[in-house]
């Protein structure tokens, strides 16, 4: 269809009629106008835009969620043709960049790279108005892993089961530090605790890398540390690792045992990166999203890139990805709850 000729100033006189072309040129004109008006609607489907997509990474630059966050953009841009960039807004424990997309407009250009550490939103902090299972639309997971129990060398436990016998003969001596209060590895030295009975001082830090410094330096005596931050430590010798708090063993560490298989049945404390939208996606664009980050994590450089950081790439369905938030939200919040875990 070819739309009329036009110039600003004769706009609306052509309106009024009193330009020629009768009321068929005006109807013409108008279908024209309603069809460029619908093009932004098309969201994502409109390649030509310069409109960038964003993920809203809630960590500081550097680390491994910013880190994968960059991959992940680096191939949306290239997959989808559109743009894409990590925007980092960290603070409050990651509260401000999810509430910053929980109130954004649903049309697939502001997303959130989210951690597990999500799911225990609604037991940590129970008076934050955020529905993490409600207001925000899955779209794919990211990667996913282990956290890895790790000692100081001069610790004189050499398996998982040593050390629960010394902490046993030493109640409230062993020390164990994590990078905070309610984050991911406090709770698997929670889970620890209340599977093995052992007693010992919980020392929260700002971080894991001061965790790591204090654990290496022998101030404390164990911790547990996401795979892909602890590998260069374990590979350095700087801490000897006892177990994989998993169902399978590391691929990057593959002679240290699960925690199953070191004798500690029921353990399992997985770790996981995921992309989501806010609530109210429409499932054309959640669908588009998820083929393009699955395009982009079989690139065998960007596997390659991952698995050699201590990363397991993990997609899936953003329903499959729904099911496992909302089983993370019961399985850490029952974890909370029963060591009586407050942040409010």
């Amino acid at each position: 269809m070819e739309c009329p000729n036009l110039s600003v100033h004769s706009l609306p006189s052509y309106l009024a009629g009193a330009v020629p072309g009768g009321q068929r040129s005006r109807r013409r004109f108008f279908l024209c106008l309603m069809s460029m008006v619908a093009l932004p609607l098309d969201g994502l489907t409109q390649t030509a835009s310069n409109k960038p997509i964003r993920i809203i990474v809630t960590v500081a630059p550097g680390g491994s969620d910013d880190f994968q966050g960059r991959l992940v953009a680096q191939g949306l841009t290239e997959v989808l043709g559109q743009p894409c960039i990590v925007e980092n807004r960290a603070g409050a424990g990651g509260m401000i960049g999810r509430e910053y997309v929980a109130r954004a407009a649903p049309d697939g250009f502001t997303l959130l790279l989210a951690a597990s550490s999500l799911a225990t939103v609604p037991a940590l902090r129970p008076s934050i108005k955020l529905d993490v299972v409600r207001d925000f639309t899955p779209i794919s997971m990211i990667s996913s892993g282990p956290l890895v129990l790790m000692v100081h060398p001069a610790v004189p436990a050499k398996s998982v089961r040593e050390l629960i016998d010394l902490a046993k003969a030493n109640p409230g001596k062993l020390s164990f530090g994590s990078s905070g209060t309610g984050q991911m590895p406090h709770l698997s030295g929670e889970l620890f605790r209340k599977l093995t009975g052992v007693d010992f001082v919980h020392i929260p830090y700002q971080g894991i890398t001061p965790a790591y410094a204090d654990l290496m330096s022998g101030r404390i005596d164990f911790a547990f540390g996401v795979v892909a931050s602890a590998l260069p430590l374990v590979r350095a010798g700087h801490v000897r690792a006892l177990g994989v708090a998993n169902t399978k063993r590391s691929t990057v560490l593959p002679e240290v045992p699960t925690m199953a298989e070191a004798g500690l049945q029921g353990f399992d404390s997985p770790t996981w990166l995921a992309l989501f939208g806010p609530a109210g996606m429409r499932t054309d664009l959640v669908a588009r999203i998820n083929e393009a980050v699955k395009k982009t994590l079989a690139v065998p450089e960007t596997r390659m890139r991952m698995l050699n950081a201590g990363l397991e790439p993990d997609t899936g369905t953003p329903e499959k990805l729904a099911e496992y938030l909302k089983m993370d939200v019961e399985r850490l919040g029952k974890i909370i709850r029963d060591a009586g875990i407050k942040i409010d």
